[in-house]
């Protein structure tokens, strides 16, 4: 799915270099961090983004008011980073593992960074979303970014037209394949020698001054494009959204089949199923966001030496009516009634495959990198074996 950039705002981007083909030279050494599902992963995002959330979600461009008069200024540059350049990419799609979310992997030089089921969509009032496994991402001991840069990739919601980074520089989205519809990303390297780490997006002055002490801070705020500043939302309503996708949900989940709204069988030799959990209620998530899908059961199966993510997904908004599309899947030549997301850059892990049953989705998805990537066939071979026993989405 192809998705055009608004016009550039009125603020321009820092007269600094483009990156040279994508390669960061010294790159930084850290090894490829993998996407992680259920529990484990819903646990981080508490860990690491209760406290902001429930503070109020708040931060943006608000945020710059946690600038005290005792914490050094950040100082340095920043400059785009094309997410079309060879080794940089963004795959982006709906947490088979959460609730209402999604998950975001961001492809760079050195390795990929990901995060996934924390967020709900980017809205109005939610205009960025962090792709950086809830972590705060520092500079090195004595505050300076060092060779090479720091590089951050984020999702913006469909009325953001540039990022403005502390007082280094504004930074234009871009357009990226796989994005829901009518959102964007900005990518951006904070220059080799700068000093400043960058807050996450939203985190509150409370969490800000908890977490990060007295570190040169660099707030981040999203601009529409006349260059007005686009605040996160602390209403009520978001609160309780961010709560429930944390802690809330767990409560929701069930791992003994008969009690959960959404089952399902399979009929193939040699596909077993290792887990499995389901909701035992489904209630509307008005804030999730417009064609956010939510998992109604999330198992894993062996097939082959390998294994699998196998989710029914519904709508978030309306469970029991008509699902969105999932972003960027494609009917499949030669499948009637199956679709296929495979343009996943740098790696073949984020492949997913799906049809239709009823007023959901059936996907077949690989656990990423354990033991090594299913083929597409093997993926089909999966899909093909799966029967939706139980859909009560709407009730």
């Amino acid at each position: 799915m192809a998705v055009q950039s608004p016009p550039t705002p009125k603020v321009q981007p820092p007269a600094v270099a483009t990156p040279d083909a994508g390669v960061i030279e010294d790159a930084r050494a850290r090894q490829r961090r993998h996407r992680m599902g259920g529990a484990a992963l819903v646990a981080l995002a508490v860990a690491a983004l209760l406290g902001y959330s429930l503070a109020g979600g708040g931060g943006g461009a608000a945020g710059g008011s946690a600038h005290a008069a005792s914490v050094p200024r950040a100082t340095g540059s920043v400059e785009f980073v094309s997410l079309r350049a060879p080794r940089y990419g963004l795959f982006t799609g709906p947490s088979l593992a959460g609730q209402a979310s999604l998950c975001l992997t961001a492809f760079e030089p050195e390795g990929s960074q990901a995060s996934c089921g924390a967020y709900p969509l980017p809205q109005p009032g939610l205009p960025l979303e962090d792709a950086s496994d809830g972590y705060v991402r520092r500079p090195s001991a004595n505050g300076r970014v060092p060779a090479g840069g720091l590089d951050y990739v984020m999702l913006t919601a469909p009325n953001v037209a540039a990022v403005r980074v502390g007082d280094l520089g504004t930074v234009r989205v871009q357009g990226v394949r796989g994005l829901p519809p009518g959102d964007h990303a900005v990518a951006f390297r904070e220059t080799a020698g700068s000093i400043g780490t960058v807050v996450p997006p939203g985190a509150t002055a409370s969490w800000i001054r908890h977490n990060l002490a007295d570190s040169p801070r660099i707030i981040l705020t999203a601009l529409d494009s006349s260059g007005n500043a686009l605040p996160f939302s602390t209403t009520t309503a978001l609160r309780r959204f961010y709560l429930r996708l944390r802690v809330e949900r767990l409560r929701d989940w069930t791992t003994n089949a008969a009690s959960g709204r959404c089952a399902v069988s399979e009929d193939l030799a040699g596909l077993t199923q290792q887990s499995s959990r389901a909701l035992m209620r489904i209630t509307a998530e008005p804030d999730a966001g417009s064609g956010a899908l939510m998992s109604c059961l999330w198992a894993i199966y062996g097939f082959e030496d390998k294994r699998y993510q196998v989710a029914v997904m519904v709508n978030a908004r309306t469970p029991g009516g008509q699902p969105g599309p999932i972003w960027d899947a494609k009917p499949l030549a030669g499948h009637p009634g199956i679709v296929a997301v495979q343009h996943a850059p740098s790696t073949p892990d984020n492949a997913i495959v799906a049809r239709r049953v009823g007023n959901a989705w059936l996907v077949v998805a690989p656990w990423v990198g354990y033991p090594g990537y299913p083929t597409l066939g093997q993926h089909l071979e999966v899909l093909a074996a799966l029967h939706v026993t139980r859909l009560d989405a709407g009730k």
